[in-house]
């Protein structure tokens, strides 16, 4: 007789194989079941077809069990009806040498809208998930896939859309399949959630089965993807679309190589303010055809918005290649680019300057053009003839014959220089390189962790000299240049990227959401005749949802004596110093969780549903 723990009627603990398949298989109430004993299979089941979702919580009592599975036929394993929608395995440790996953999917389009979470699982096996034509969806859990019970690895996922999020790892010791596996009957996608830490690591390839897969990287995420081989097995697989949300930090690492493009796109490639991307190919010995991004399809577009930081890397080939015309469109800080290419551990440091590189002061720069096979043809830009006087020629700008390209600034404070005064320093990033050139002389400096940076310099500087100063960090460059006397600066020097909301309210009448974290804007005030300053928010459109629906007036914040402001997209005065008194001031104007912006939505959020925009800090004399 199999006595099941009841503890109300939809939630009840099972400590057997049996149980558990009587619990989730049999027509009853039971769609919580919590696991009081490790387990093991020893038969399969088909999860009852009246349970819309179905969750099955491997800690009880504080206690973490595992859910083995060593069989092998189609019929051992949990098995899923057409009428379940969402099932859910969830804070336990899994086990598997089972070909078809844990959760079995069958492939056919009546299963397109299953999705299948696994949440906060540490995971050993030949395969997660076979989930072909529906949702397959990892959070916060640790995946590796790997040789189990003398059985070789397989793929992590089969599975149509796969939506990856929270703090995830997911390995494939595999020597012969790819990570995923995609069936292309519905667009297939991976999906990177917003403000999620994703790795992902293989000898082999990212993807195969479809020709296609989108890929998003959501909003203030971070994403890392190394792979041996590139991001798909053959010349025909490979992105459809790829969007690197605000505030995201993408890095893509091939190791090695095979007979292929590190990654065919074909479709739309977009990089959105505030972004970070790595495109890098490791492997030194890598032919001329092996190009880092292969855009391969018609009518794409080619999409720069204004993003952090770029570096797209390879030692022989085109960083960027196609057959046919893409259009694209770009805005950014600065963008370098390099004919030759060193060795990847030496290249883009501050004395392996770029061959040319274009920026503007104060504002993004804009060029729009086409990228050809052969030519790349400029069609606008924003630069003024005096800007062009002191840059290279327009027309060196071309993706052809570029081993390496960049994109990002840096922000240099430069304090005082004057015929008084016996050193050079200023503020940059933290531990940027920074080398000063004038007269002949070249002097190099560290910044420190708070990105300040000093040399002694032997004897005074003239009048009216003219000093280079060039601040570098992970293939990003900076260029000052000044006339001495110098009396210092204004500069908001840096603020924290990404700003998380909790979804635990600070009240509820009405509803207001908290940041998760302080918020910290620094401020470097080194001028002589310094006078009061200010600093302004805004934001460049209200929260708005994946969708394009838009949370009017949502946004709000809070000055420190409590003074709630609504943003807009006219700025708000936020905070005021008083002078520095002529000497370096560094102000870290810190807003804890209680200060600073807040979330007041104008409408109840939906389940899974992405909300974002972009905020612009500011300091005006």
């Amino acid at each position: 007789m199999i006595i099941i723990q009841i503890i109300n009627n939809n939630t009840v603990v099972v400590t057997t194989s049996d149980e558990l398949k009587q619990a989730v298989s049999e027509d009853n109430n039971y769609d919580y079941i919590y696991l009081g004993n490790d387990i093991v299979a020893t038969s399969g089941f088909i999860i009852n077809s009246k349970k819309s979702k179905v969750t099955i919580d491997g800690t009880y009592n504080n206690t973490k069990y595992t859910y083995t599975n060593n069989l092998s036929l189609e019929a051992e394993v949990i098995k899923v009806s057409t009428t379940n929608k969402k099932i859910i395995l969830k804070n336990m440790n899994i086990v598997s040498s089972h070909g078809y996953g844990v959760v079995y999917v069958p492939s056919h389009p009546n299963y397109s809208n299953v999705i299948v979470e696994y949440n906060k699982i540490n995971f050993n096996g030949i395969e997660l998930s076979c989930n072909y034509y529906g949702t397959t969806k990892i959070i916060d859990s640790v995946i590796e896939a790997k040789d189990t019970n003398n059985v070789s690895v397989q793929k992590v996922c089969d599975s149509n859309r796969i939506i990856i999020g929270g703090t995830s790892t997911i390995t494939s010791s595999s020597s012969t399949n790819q990570v995923f596996f995609f069936n292309d009957v519905i667009p297939s996608s991976v999906k990177i959630m917003p403000n999620s830490r994703v790795s992902i690591t293989t000898d082999k390839e990212f993807m195969n089965g479809t020709n296609r897969v989108d890929l998003i990287v959501g909003h203030g995420a971070e994403f890392i993807l190394t792979t041996g081989n590139g991001f798909a097995k053959t010349t025909t697989h490979g992105a459809r679309n790829v969007l690197i949300e605000e505030m995201s930090n993408f890095t893509f690492i091939e190791k090695s190589h095979q007979r292929v493009p590190m990654w065919n796109v074909f479709g739309d490639f977009t990089i959105k303010e505030g972004a970070s991307v790595s495109v890098i190919n490791t492997y030194m010995t890598t032919p001329s055809d092996n190009y880092n991004i292969y855009f391969k399809g018609t009518n794409q577009k080619f999409i720069l918005d204004n993003p952090k930081y770029v570096n797209i890397y390879t030692k022989n080939a085109n960083v960027v290649y196609t057959n046919n015309p893409v259009d694209f469109k770009f805005s950014f800080s600065r963008i370098n680019m390099w004919i030759y290419a060193l060795d990847y551990t030496s290249a883009c440091t501050i004395d392996d300057t770029p061959a040319f590189e274009w920026y503007k002061e104060n504002t993004p720069v804009k060029i729009n053009g086409v990228l050809n096979k052969d030519s790349t043809t400029i069609t606008s830009h924003n630069f003024t003839d005096t800007e062009l006087s002191s840059l290279p020629d327009i027309s060196n700008f071309s993706f052809q014959n570029k081993k390496i390209l960049t994109v990002g600034i840096l922000k240099i404070n430069v304090h005082p220089i004057t015929d008084s005064t016996n050193t050079i320093s200023g503020h940059t990033i933290p531990y940027a390189n920074v080398k000063i050139e004038y007269d002949n002389k070249t002097l190099r400096v560290s910044a420190d962790e708070n990105g300040f940076f000093e040399t002694n310099i032997d004897s005074v500087i003239p009048d009216d000299t003219r000093i280079k100063i060039t601040s570098c960090l992970n293939s990003c460059f900076t260029e000052r240049k000044i006339t001495v006397p110098f009396l210092g600066e204004l500069t908001l020097l840096t603020s924290t990227g990404n700003i998380p909301f909790s979804m635990i309210p600070s009240s509820t009448n009405p509803i207001v959401l908290p940041k998760k974290n302080e918020t910290v804007v620094t401020v470097i005030d080194s001028r002589v005749n310094s006078s009061n300053w200010k600093l302004y928010i805004n934001y460049t459109n209200p929260m708005i949802e994946s969708s394009g629906k838009v949370l009017i007036d949502s946004l709000f914040f809070k000055k420190f004596n409590n003074e709630e402001l609504t943003l807009k997209t006219n700025k708000k005065l936020i905070y005021e110093s008083n002078d520095n008194g002529g000497t370096v001031n560094v102000s870290n104007i810190t807003f804890s969780t209680d200060k600073g912006l807040f979330l007041k939505p104008s409408k109840d959020l939906l389940e899974d549903e992405d909300y974002s925009t972009l905020v612009v800090w500011s300091v005006e004399e």
